[in-house]
């Protein structure tokens, strides 16, 4: 079910959030989750098709109805096509952070790669991590050294890093929290 899509441009809605469990309520400071009629960020791809989608999969950690979906594009020649999501809140590295993204593979594991863009983008700092299950949500960590004073602008997802086979990915809950992650 194909629900938003206006040329290379689309939109995801975004919401502030309080996690629960941290004491500190400004840690956590967006999460973008598909379903709410808040700020809509824009979003675009390269080498990729985006869409929002029903969940494949409303059980465990992911109940929600809608979800991000991506597929690569077959005949892609590039290891790193995704998507790229610009205009939200920006991010600070200073006492460090995560994201964190709850993802669903159908058909293959393999390494994510969220990048943190500034614009223009002349710096940026990279997270992995490995999808390690099949046809069951799981939530992903990305992990970001302390320091600096740079707001990054852009967050880039690229899913199966290195590979050009074309394979589908589901994923939700995009949440970013200042400082580190409580299994550190």
């Amino acid at each position: 079910m194909k629900l938003l899509v206006i040329g290379w441009v689309f939109l995801v809605n975004l919401v502030m959030i309080a996690p629960d469990g941290i004491a500190q309520s400004s840690r956590a400071q967006f999460i973008y989750d598909f379903e709410t009629n808040a700020t809509l960020p824009e979003f675009f791809e390269f080498q990729t098709e985006y869409e929002i989608f029903e969940n494949p999969d409303q059980s465990g950690i992911n109940t929600s109805l809608l979800v991000g979906r991506i597929s690569k594009i077959k005949g892609n020649s590039i290891g790193w096509s995704g998507i790229a999501m610009i205009n939200q809140p920006k991010v600070n590295l200073y006492n460090g952070g995560y994201l964190k993204m709850k993802v669903f593979a159908t058909t293959k594991m393999g390494t994510v790669q969220v990048k943190l863009e500034t614009d223009p983008r002349s710096q940026q700092a990279y997270g992995l991590a490995e999808v390690t299950k099949l046809n069951e949500w799981e939530e992903l960590e990305f992990h970001y050294k302390a320091g600096g004073t740079i707001d990054y602008a852009r967050i880039v997802i690229i899913f199966d890093l290195g590979s050009v086979e074309d394979h589908t990915y589901f994923f939700d809950d995009i949440t970013w929290v200042n400082g580190k992650s409580e299994a550190n």
